[in-house]
């Protein structure tokens, strides 16, 4: 016979609650709620992105990185577009 468990004692319901806890706890910690309100994370996302962007830049695997992949694709793309122009 299948027993019917309620939601509250899933695990999975659980941890979402748990995990909705630690966040909404730690969201109202963070300083600026007063005067910046939701836009108080925003130094927290361009620092994110600006590590990103150095990450891109700096970091290689063997001889390559996102710039020099990025760099061949368009030259690449462009010798193409110029051959199909001349060949019309």
């Amino acid at each position: 016979m299948l027993q019917r468990v309620s939601r509250s004692d899933s695990s999975s319901h659980r941890i979402a609650v748990h995990t909705r806890f630690v966040f909404c706890r730690s969201e109202d910690k963070w300083p600026g709620k007063k005067y910046l309100g939701i836009y108080r994370f925003l130094p927290l996302f361009f620092a994110l992105g600006a590590a990103l962007e150095f990450s891109m830049i700096n970091w290689q695997v063997g001889e390559t990185n996102f710039y020099r992949t990025f760099k061949r694709r368009q030259a690449r793309k462009l010798a193409e577009e110029a051959v199909n122009e001349a060949s019309l």
